[in-house]
């Protein structure tokens, strides 16, 4: 086996930054486990619905109306964010 030291540099790089491994395993462990159980037919909708569950765990997801937008832009500004606004 040809030993590579760029190889050999990403291990120990990775070592320093995750030292107990990757922490999305369980994730992809339990949803390798969800999709073999789901049937043919339905399986697209079915992970993009998880997926969505899993996502939005503890985040409130609603629309904003325009004047709550433009309250939060505001909000953001007077902080000192820069907020750049293009229109496509």
């Amino acid at each position: 086996m040809i030993k590579n030291p760029t190889t050999d540099k990403m291990k120990e790089y990775n070592k320093i930054l995750v030292p107990h491994g990757n922490p999305f395993e369980p994730f992809l462990d339990n949803m390798v486990k969800y999709v073999k159980e789901l049937p043919n037919a339905q399986k697209d909708a079915m992970i993009n619905q998880k997926l969505d569950e899993i996502f939005t765990l503890g985040i409130e997801v609603r629309l904003l109306n325009k004047e709550e937008y433009i309250q939060r832009l505001k909000e953001k500004v007077l902080r000192g964010q820069r907020i750049f606004l293009f229109k496509y």
